[in-house]
């Protein structure tokens, strides 16, 4: 089986792609069409978008213009973190779906638990927004608009909030993985609840200036610097997403069809 067609079962049965392509920072039209296209006949089959990367149009254009069948692509998005109440977040869930021209979602996720503007506010953790922002999602899978709904960046405290007070379990929290980060304590969290834990920002820039022992593993395995930092998530048995925008770099993410020694995996664990 190749990379691009393994599977993730949900906690609602629903399987989704392991492997995506991120669309985060695709600002261009006519790049973002092309990568999406070019994934897809890679064999990507999971695309990855958001509201607020302003940029479904293009990503529901790219998946039209490769041909492919509703039913064989996985499409996720994100409720825009600024977007914190119910009826706001109903109606954006239909302007997805309108730019994406597309009758149904198959993931959505709550992008962030505060807004983007107020990130740094630490005192405020908005439990009582996102319940609301969580009941649309719950509200708009029983109208089948979305087949599965789930969170990004959410800690512990904001899990427990939704599921605790709605008793609906995401199906998915995204967050930032890679080497020298890994959240042990919130990936093991996620999996006792049956959270699927996907990763993103998988590749760390300038690691093998930080840790001169990585670019000794890039040559052993005669593999690139992303390509060992995907294994590496890919290993831990997490999904993940990655942006490209070239050919060359899109089919260079699929290949990691190689084995990290065990000496090697332990070591990239112990790094902070």
């Amino acid at each position: 089986m190749s990379i691009t067609e393994e599977e993730v079962i949900l906690n609602n049965g629903i399987k989704m792609p392991k492997l995506a392509l991120g669309t985060w920072f695709m600002n261009q039209k006519d790049t973002t069409i092309s990568a999406v296209k070019t994934a897809i006949q890679v064999g990507y089959r999971q695309i990855d978008t958001a509201q607020s990367y302003d940029n479904e149009q293009e990503v529901g254009l790219g998946i039209k213009e490769s041909g492919i069948e509703r039913g064989d692509i996985f499409i996720t998005s994100k409720v825009d973190a600024e977007l914190k109440d119910y009826r706001s977040v109903t109606d954006s869930i239909d302007t997805t779906l309108s730019k994406l021209n597309h009758d149904y979602l198959d993931l959505m996720l709550i992008h962030n638990p505060t807004p983007w503007s107020k990130a740094l506010d630490v005192k405020s953790q908005y439990f009582d927004e996102n319940l609301a922002v969580w009941q649309a999602l719950i509200d708009s899978i029983k109208i089948g608009k979305i087949r599965a709904i789930g969170v990004s960046n959410f800690e512990k405290e904001d899990l427990d909030n939704l599921i605790n007070k709605s008793g609906v379990i995401p199906s998915v929290n995204q967050m930032v993985v890679n080497i020298g980060h890994v959240p042990n304590d919130l990936i093991k969290f996620d999996q006792e609840q049956g959270i699927v834990t996907e990763a993103y920002s998988v590749v760390t820039h300038g690691v093998t200036l930080k840790y001169p022992q990585i670019q000794t593993m890039v040559d052993k395995y005669q593999v690139t610097v992303s390509q060992l930092c995907i294994r590496y998530v890919w290993q831990m048995g997490l999904p993940l997403w990655r942006k490209s925008t070239s050919l060359n770099h899109i089919k260079q993410n699929t290949m990691i069809d190689f084995q990290i020694s065990d000496s090697d995996f332990d070591y990239l664990n112990s790094l902070k």
